[in-house]
């Protein structure tokens, strides 16, 4: 499938209509007597097919707009499907409420079990609070066989809506459902396991959060200059490449408060932010200023919205990629660097920072 979907990427509308034409196919062959499953089990198996595909985002992207058409139909047939009476009301609450607390409980467990920190867990559980969409598939086929009643469906079916509503509100708040909860957590399960701790003889350093893609660039050109770093990332595989490399790095996330007194910002003279998520830049301006430090502070937005928020945060210097790069070109210039010669000195220490970027 992947090879097959290779060669029509070369025209989107063949890779469409092919994808299409492959999940419709599929999804009736396995209806059909021959297998005897559902539609929607076909259908599935089709999507499951074409995500092995390196083309399976770009297929993703166009068929949103049919995804969103049909999934319009399936919530006003999921409502026409629900007849509230007295009897399914009070035990759909109930069983909402089992999924929407119970379920993030033991999910959050696990993975404390599993080692992970406790905004991990809390995340990952609170993303679990909800009903499956396969648990109306499964009701779906079993109401079609005389299996289930319309009670039944009806039961189910609200237990979605309301786990469905409920958990969204608080996925979408999440880390202000966090620090409301972190006291409870962090008394049920404490968190022991602590970041690296700030080595003693680093002082006068540059904090730097991030160190993927323009980070790592940053990175590279501080080393050169021969400026003392401590990073901080929250991806697991950046952190070791980094402790490989020698590097002073933290695991931890720029949104845990409790992180940022172990950075040592009093012996700190600047505070480099390369994240692209503007609440995650918000909560370490906030935390670096209650600590009443002086120290600099620039970071990344990506939009001009964005860097407002951020200088009125408290931020030293805000920068734009693509502002920054017209300014580098244009420093370039007048400078008086024109002709290919000019640019050679530049171009060998781009690719020596390149080079130690991406290797």
């Amino acid at each position: 499938m992947p090879k097959i979907l290779h060669r029509l990427a070369r025209s989107m509308d063949e890779l469409i209509l092919f994808s299409l034409a492959w999940c419709f196919v599929l999804a009736a062959v396995i209806a059909s007597p021959l297998f005897g499953l559902s539609l929607e089990i076909g259908g599935f198996l089709a999507g499951l097919a074409l995500s092995g595909s390196f083309e399976h985002v770009q297929i993703a992207t166009k068929i949103k707009p049919i995804r969103d058409f049909f999934l319009t139909i399936f919530f006003v047939g999921l409502g026409l499907n629900i007849k509230l009476d007295g009897s399914v009301v009070p035990f759909a609450i109930f069983l909402s409420m089992v999924v929407v607390l119970i379920k993030p409980i033991i999910v959050w467990l696990l993975m404390r079990l599993f080692g992970f920190k406790q905004r991990v867990a809390f995340g990952t559980g609170l993303m679990m609070g909800q009903i499956s969409e396969f648990s109306f598939i499964m009701v779906g086929i079993g109401a079609r066989m005389g299996f289930l009643s319309s009670s039944n469906v009806s039961l189910v079916s609200l237990v979605g809506l309301i786990t469905m509503v409920v958990s969204g509100y608080l996925i979408i708040d999440k880390e202000g459902v966090f620090r409301v909860l972190k006291p409870v957590l962090g008394f049920i399960w404490k968190d022991t396991s602590k970041s690296d701790p700030l080595p003693a003889e680093l002082s006068d350093h540059i904090i730097l959060f991030g160190c993927h893609r323009m980070g790592r660039s940053v990175m590279v050109h501080l080393l050169k200059s021969r400026e003392k770093i401590l990073i901080v990332d929250f991806d697991p595989e950046v952190v070791e490449k980094l402790k490989n490399e020698g590097a002073n790095v933290i695991y931890a996330d720029a949104s845990d408060t409790d992180v940022y007194d172990q950075l040592g910002l009093s012996k700190a003279k600047m505070v480099i932010s390369t994240l692209k998520d503007i609440k995650d830049n918000l909560v370490m301006l906030s935390e670096i200023n209650k600590r009443k430090s002086k120290v600099s502070i620039v970071v990344d937005a990506e939009s001009v919205e964005d860097a407002v928020d951020l200088y009125k945060a408290g931020a030293t210097y805000v920068i734009f990629p693509h502002f920054v790069g017209g300014l580098h070109l244009g420093d370039l210039v007048r400078k008086g660097v024109r002709e290919k010669g000019d640019f050679e000195s530049y171009r060998k220490y781009q690719q020596e920072v390149m080079a130690g970027a991406y290797a």
